[in-house]
């Protein structure tokens, strides 16, 4: 049993499709054991430690340090479930009366029983039992009479649940499970509907792809999400011992995570992640619809977390995901969900990445009203986003580009996103300006979180071409907003009070919203005009920079 499946497929091959190898690029082959030891391979038992190249791992039975102990027989025990494919051996190592080292010679691994007793001397010395493998999957483990933590027991697991069953949708989804399966490889889960499967990744990048019979993830561990992009919805059902979530807490690192829910019934997004809340650790957590829980704010998109289902969690720094047992539920969440449901724009494309932007209630200058809807698109007029109109706080989720397709279908890191509202008393749609964020900008990067702190609404004709300048007064930086009716050449030039040009710079704009950034450190104090030109038009407008 590997962590981690040969790859068979050539550069070249990769080269053929450029999305694919873009993908590639960022995979990298992931071991680690955030999920409190949940295999019973030597790999990701904590009791091995590392050992010389030919026996990278090592269970230390007693050392010199350990004075009169030392001297008693030293016993291991271990029942070997699955071997790799090339077998692996074990040795003992010792040191002698006289100081020296002894090496045994190398015993093979056999499945069933195995083990080794070294007998007791009259000196203090150090015992040690080195594997040539970690790719040995046990089911017992015993040290000097002492079992291993790494082998599960009745406590760490449910005998009564002994299946589960994941939906899919079709498309980009997350999931997760509560069970442990015999081979817990993500090509082995995965192969009931591998010919379903266009993708599967961990939350570091690393990824199965069937097309290339590659398996950059290894094995899963449950507790941890996944992403999945499936050709239709299916079902993925898995059969093996269930997990009990109150002895199974994940571990969390500083940043971004994918975890996920291993309770049977569904609980508040906010009461499950309370404990992180609580300490001031949880930044957001996100579906793979974009839902998010902002504890900022004490906004649910989410609703509840489910069982099957897999989570983006960001945290400040690193920490642990506990559960209730099932004999236990959570309380009653004081925070109302707040649903996504559109009536007049259509919801973005799910490509698989996305950054969440929050519009706070104080930021806008002409309050919407509730049932409003808020739109975000590319630089090519591209719906990417949208979301009614909430308080205290509206969030959008703006959609990235799909890397598994061939056509650009969301947004590209670095492109500029435009906005629009909708009012549904009048049926009428304005542009959105937004003169301020205070956090983030509004340039498209994955997994961004963004806040805007000043936004207004201007009039919105397609047969009109606008200009906006902000913010005024102007810092360091003045964005120049400019409305086209079509694709072209745009002039932009800065000007005294007096009518000296003091810069001029053109640009290849497109259709819509376009924003320019002008660096105005080079402005002194004072006041000037910015003019656009382009076609037969020419707008021109006042600002002012104060440093």
């Amino acid at each position: 049993m590997s962590l981690i499946s040969s790859n068979k497929c050539s550069l070249s091959e990769l080269l053929k499709k450029t999305k694919i190898f873009l993908l590639l690029a960022v995979f990298t082959v992931n071991s680690f054991n955030t999920f409190a030891q949940t295999t019973s391979l030597i790999s990701d038992c904590g009791d091995f430690i590392s050992g010389p190249s030919a026996w990278p791992f090592v269970l230390v039975a007693t050392t010199i340090a350990n004075g009169p102990a030392s001297q008693a027989s030293q016993t291991f025990t271990m029942n070997v479930t699955s071997l790799p494919a090339d077998g692996a051996n074990f040795r003992v190592y010792k040191t002698t009366a006289n100081g020296s080292d002894y090496f045994g010679d190398p015993i093979a691994l056999t499945l069933g029983s195995n083990g080794l007793t070294v007998s007791a001397v009259g000196f203090d010395r150090a015992v040690k039992f080195q594997f040539s493998s970690g790719d040995v999957e046990f089911d017992a483990l015993s040290l000097n009479g002492e079992d291993s933590d790494c082998v599960f027991t009745s406590e760490t697991q449910g005998s009564e649940i002994s299946e589960q069953t994941i939906e899919l949708p079709a498309g980009w989804s997350m999931f997760s499970t509560y069970m442990m399966t015999d081979n817990m490889a993500l090509d082995v889960i995965l192969n009931p509907i591998v010919l379903n499967v266009i993708i599967a990744k961990d939350n570091f990048g690393a990824a199965f792809l069937p097309e290339f019979n590659f398996n950059g993830v290894g094995n899963i561990t449950p507790g941890l999400g996944y992403q999945i992009k499936t050709v239709e919805a299916t079902d993925l059902i898995l059969s093996g011992t269930y997990l009990l979530p109150e002895n199974n807490p994940v571990n969390l690192d500083a940043g971004w995570n994918m975890v996920g829910y291993l309770r049977l019934d569904a609980a508040p997004a906010d009461l499950v992640l309370a404990e992180l809340n609580d300490a001031d650790n949880l930044i957001i957590a996100k579906n793979y619809l974009g839902a998010a829980f902002l504890p900022e704010f004490n906004f649910n998109g989410i609703g509840n977390l489910e069982p099957g289902q897999g989570y983006q969690v960001k945290i400040n720094e690193s920490g642990v995901l506990n559960f209730l047992s099932n004999d236990n539920s959570y309380k009653f969440s004081k925070i109302e969900v707040t649903n996504n449901i559109l009536s007049h724009f259509q919801s973005a494309i799910n490509t698989g990445s996305n950054m969440t932007i929050s519009v706070p209630s104080y930021a806008w200058e002409e309050s919407p009203s509730i049932g409003d809807e808020i739109s975000a698109y590319n630089s090519k007029g591209e719906l990417v986003g949208s979301a009614v109109y909430t308080e205290p706080v509206s969030v959008i989720s703006v959609w990235g580009d799909d890397l598994t397709t061939e056509k650009i279908d969301g947004m590209e890191n670095g492109e500029i996103i435009s906005f629009k509202l909708w009012n549904k008393e009048l049926n009428s749609t304005k542009e959105l300006i937004v003169k301020e964020w205070i956090k983030g900008s509004n340039t498209y990067l994955t997994d961004a979180i963004c806040q805007i702190g000043a936004i207004e609404t201007v009039a919105y004709s397609s047969s009109l071409n606008q200009l906006a300048i902000y913010p005024i007064p102007a810092k360091h930086e003045l964005n120049i907003d400019i409305e086209l009716s079509k694709s072209e050449e745009v002039t932009v030039s800065i000007f005294n009070l007096i009518g000296e040009l003091i810069s001029t710079e053109s640009y290849e704009l497109f259709k819509g919203i376009n924003t320019i950034r002008l660096n105005t450190d080079f402005l002194n104090d004072g006041f000037y005009l910015c003019s656009t030109t382009y076609s037969k038009n020419q707008l021109t407008r006042k600002f002012n920079v104060l440093k």
